[in-house]
């Protein structure tokens, strides 16, 4: 009798975790919730809901049961051991099931209730791209002890970003961090030998469209780490200077964080004029978060990388969460072209998207088939592919060299690191290529 007993229902080592108890087993988006069990593990997987669904594509299926995962880089986990995770509800969710991934596999689901007074998602016009990202490296003046490291963005699954199978990629990153960048090195390589770090996706790609009633938004949880991350600068993204006197002239006295949204978007519109720039940007290189903004403000001129952050910087002075967006268009003749825009958060309703620099006439607009197609105020269409939502803030690694690479459609710090003497190497990054649309 003094023998142990194992623990009722505790899982084998190496078997899937299991959920005992969702509590409550209802709640709004961005709500947290608290999940029971054992087998969770020390480090964050993630918890799976049930995404909103989107219309198929006509002659096809929808994928069945499509789910959203939570994500650290929302700051979805608030707590996550071994017996019990505490989790924000992620944006892009419907009433069905919940369950718990992690690296020995997804444990059994529960039934969970979204409530949603604040409005809806509605996913439209689906569309079908086959793409690849290919980044090369070519050393020519190598010696020993070299390791060039690249840092690679993945294409994201978002509610309206479907994968339709797994990515297929050549080469395997040593890790990835929250952002989904993954870090890839090359060992003394070999002068004038190219390298190549290839990956194929299929996906099916939604136009969005946010219904909202306003009378129904709230105000922000001000006390926690999501509002302060995304009200606050980051390294891409500035706070403090004029930005919040601009912003409190921008909101005329309003409350209602919807409106105050929206006469942020009407600001940056009206204020910045489009400017035709060979690249996504017309920063100069080096530029600093803050110096990018006031000068596209002082200057009244953007290009897309200006708009997506001028509009976030002021929103985020407004006390609005907000975060620019990198990613491609898919224009006719289905050459994808580098893009930015932009999304803020409404407390129980998630992120809403905009695109001030196609409202500012800063691209072609869009056809008249296009199901989402302007104002661009709370819609998207579905000729566009994302690449990343927010900063990637690569750490660096020691005694490297740390270069980026600006003209990438991405929001990344750093592109490459290099460790050890080298006196010449080449990367190319020709960014996204669309093989096929379905």
């Amino acid at each position: 009798d003094d023998l142990p007993k194992p623990v009722a229902d505790s899982p084998r080592p190496g078997s899937p975790p299991i959920v005992r108890e969702v509590i409550p087993p209802a709640g709004a988006v961005g709500e947290q919730i608290t999940i029971s069990g054992v087998g969770f593990g020390p480090a964050p997987g993630a918890v799976r809901f049930t995404a909103a669904a989107g219309a198929a594509a006509p002659g096809t299926q929808a994928r069945p049961e499509p789910v959203v995962e939570s994500s650290s880089v929302d700051l979805d986990h608030v707590r996550w051991d071994d017996r019990q995770i505490v989790v924000r509800v992620p944006a892009g969710v419907r009433s069905g099931k919940v369950s718990v991934r992690t690296a020995t596999g997804q444990s059994a689901v529960h039934e969970f209730e979204v409530r949603s007074e604040v409005g809806t998602v509605r996913y439209l016009d689906p569309r079908g791209y086959a793409a690849t990202y290919a980044v090369s490296i070519t050393a020519t003046g190598a010696a020993g002890g070299v390791d060039l490291y690249l840092w690679i963005p993945a294409i994201p699954e978002t509610p309206a970003q479907r994968h339709l199978a797994q990515p297929s990629i050549n080469e395997r990153p040593i890790r990835r961090d929250p952002a989904g960048v993954g870090l890839f090195r090359f060992r003394d390589p070999v002068s004038s030998v190219s390298r190549e770090v290839r990956s194929d996706y299929r996906m099916r790609r939604y136009a969005i469209q946010t219904i909202i009633e306003p009378s129904a938004v709230r105000g922000y949880r001000t006390d926690s780490a999501f509002h302060e991350r995304f009200t606050g600068a980051d390294a891409i993204v500035p706070s403090g200077g004029n930005l919040p006197a601009i912003a409190e002239r921008a909101m005329r006295g309003y409350v209602n964080p919807l409106w105050r949204a929206r006469l942020t978007f009407d600001y940056v519109v009206s204020r910045l004029q489009p400017v035709a720039a060979a690249g996504a940007r017309i920063a100069p290189a080096g530029a600093g978060p803050m110096q990018v903004v006031t000068a596209a403000i002082d200057e009244r001129r953007a290009a897309p990388y200006e708009y997506a952050l001028t509009f976030s910087a002021v929103a985020r002075a407004a006390g609005i969460p907000a975060r620019p967006v990198a990613g491609y268009l898919i224009d006719d003749g289905a050459r994808a072209v580098p893009h930015y825009w932009a999304e803020f958060y409404l407390q129980d309703f998630g992120w809403v998207p905009v695109d001030p620099a196609m409202e500012a006439g800063a691209l072609p607009t869009r056809p008249a088939d296009d199901a989402a197609a302007g104002p661009w105020f709370g819609r998207l269409d579905s000729r566009r592919i994302v690449m990343a939502k927010g900063i990637s803030d690569p750490q660096p690694i020691a005694r490297a060299r740390r270069f980026q690479r600006p003209e990438v459609a991405g929001l990344q710090t750093a592109h490459e690191d290099v460790v050890g003497a080298i006196s010449e190497y080449r990367t190319n990054w020709p960014g996204l290529t669309v093989t096929e649309r379905f």
